[in-house]
């Protein structure tokens, strides 16, 4: 590679910056600018990609579907007999898969195929698993209702199909809340684990910011980036953590050093635990629903007669939270996009295959989902007239929202509070509105009202059915703990579990 610029490119480039050379500075800028190229070669030397390993597969007929979960079928066998030897994983398709398709939910990425195995894949065959093949999600994962994306029809709810899967790792929660898999990998930014988790009634884990590498995973917003298990019961969640997590020395995300997860801590005695109920995370919303909030109380009360307290705590900062994740978003977001994920002033491993791909297709551009297109309109819009700002005033408010958690959490062992407001709402009719008009009337921002602010300050968070509504729907019941101190938030949503277990039986 050895770029080459002609003067009038050069001088396009200096007014850019509001230079405006004289012909003479303008020669001498082209022989320090030539020079400075020179060393561009050096990209000619790199090392040889890896041959893409070919991997049998495809995108499965409607009537080999369920509930339209997959994206894309292929056993993927491992000879390891390590401790998930003969478990069968899906994962969400924004996790590379060398030798697959990534569609990402979106017509845009149609024609790609990834060139690499994420971390978290390597770790997973390196343990034993099969895996399955690759879960549908909205477009770019871009909602959380899953309502959109490509190709359709979309995943189905199958506690009721008439109602939201939840998203955007609705692919995931249908597969393993309908039995097809016990086991999942998810994503998430706002919610996206934790939400469909919720409304289809399964388990599914935030692991603390960084905890599990994001290396080889397709990009939102660096700074909300999550990646984790989902799965049956807190038991095959936690069995999915202990190989996934620790740094993987790829992902510039990973701060904390050899952390990791250990699933013998779940059998810990949880007695003498402190449970902090949120208080700002009841009754809140447009319409509040009093039955999921009296169910979420309830299952927490029963961890009195295992010996842990509970108490009442209190961050008015979490009101906050959806907003101050919501302007990270819209810039960050923005800037990721228009780098085509190939952002600079970060050290780790480059996601090259995606960022050629999404650079040589931006006459797709219009394939792009209404949700995606208005934020980044509004990210250009907020950019052009402000700079990056407001992003800078965001992140700076986001590290008091953690701090506020922090202190929290210096009384307690873990907060509790309902996952989502709400159970799964009634699907809408796209037929009368565009999508995002319809996600906003459907459900706004109340769904990520309490799982967003929790990807704005990196703690630990889990979601696990307590109860159902009068209609047979599921309500999800979150946990939050620590940052690192997922054994922690796994112990105590493994009581809550067992508590259920009891009732039932």
């Amino acid at each position: 590679m050895q770029p080459e610029f002609s003067a009038d490119e050069i001088q396009a480039a200096a007014r850019g910056f509001g230079l405006d050379p004289d012909p003479k500075e303008l020669e001498s800028m082209d022989g320090v600018v030539a020079e400075l190229l020179a060393d561009y070669e050096v990209l000619d030397r790199a090392p040889a990609e890896p041959a893409v390993p070919a991997r049998p597969g495809g995108r499965p007929d409607n009537d080999q579907n369920p509930f339209f979960g997959w994206s894309w079928v292929g056993q993927v066998e491992s000879a390891s007999n390590g401790p998930l030897a003969g478990v069968e994983v899906a994962i969400k398709d924004t996790v590379s898969l060398a030798g697959t398709p990534m569609l990402n939910g979106s017509a845009f990425l149609e024609g790609f195929v990834s060139e690499v195995d994420a971390t978290i894949v390597t770790r997973l065959i390196e343990a034993g698993a099969t895996i399955r093949g690759k879960t549908a999600v909205p477009a770019f994962c871009f909602e959380g209702a899953g309502i959109t994306g490509y190709p359709e029809p979309f995943p189905v709810n199958p506690r009721d199909p008439g109602r939201m899967p939840g998203a955007s790792s609705s692919g995931s929660a249908v597969l393993v809340a309908a039995g097809v898999v016990d086991h999942a990998i998810g994503g998430d930014q706002g919610g996206s684990i934790r939400i469909p988790a919720s409304w289809c009634g399964c388990v599914g884990h935030k692991p603390t910011f960084g905890l599990v590498p994001y290396t080889g995973v397709f990009p939102i917003e660096m700074t909300l980036d999550s990646v984790g298990p989902m799965g049956k019961d807190v038991t095959a969640v936690a069995r999915l953590l202990e190989v996934l997590a620790g740094p993987d020395g790829l992902d510039p995300r990973q701060t904390g050093g050899e952390r990791g997860y250990r699933l013998a801590s779940l059998g810990d005695d949880p007695s003498g635990l402190k449970v902090g109920l949120l208080e700002e995370g009841f009754g809140i919303g447009d319409t509040p629903r009093p039955d999921v909030d009296e169910a979420v109380r309830a299952a927490a009360d029963g961890l009195t007669d295992l010996g842990i307290k509970l108490s009442e705590v209190s961050v008015p900062d979490h009101h906050d939270g959806v907003a101050i994740w919501n302007l990270i978003c819209i810039q960050g977001a923005t800037e990721l996009f228009e780098s085509a994920g190939l952002h600079s002033n970060r050290r780790g491993l480059y996601p090259v295959d995606i960022g050629r791909f999404m650079a040589g297709h931006r006459d797709r551009a219009d394939l792009l989902p209404d949700t995606l297109k208005a934020t980044l309109v509004a990210g250009r819009l907020v950019t052009d007239r402000y700079g990056l700002e407001p992003y800078a005033r965001a992140q700076n408010q986001a590290l008091g929202l953690r701090q506020a958690y922090d202190r929290a959490l210096e009384e307690v062992d873990v907060l509790v509070m309902p996952t989502t407001p709400m159970t799964a709402p009634p699907l809408p009719d796209l037929s009368q509105a565009g999508e995002t008009e319809t996600i906003v009337e459907a459900i706004g921002l109340d769904s990520a009202r309490n799982v967003a602010p929790f990807n704005v300050s990196g703690h630990p968070s889990i979601s696990i059915p307590c109860g159902q509504d009068e209609q047979g729907l599921p309500i999800g019941l979150m946990v939050v703990g620590r940052w690192y101190e997922d054994a922690t938030v796994l112990r105590v949503a493994r009581a809550i579990e067992k508590i259920a277990e009891k009732r039932v039986s």
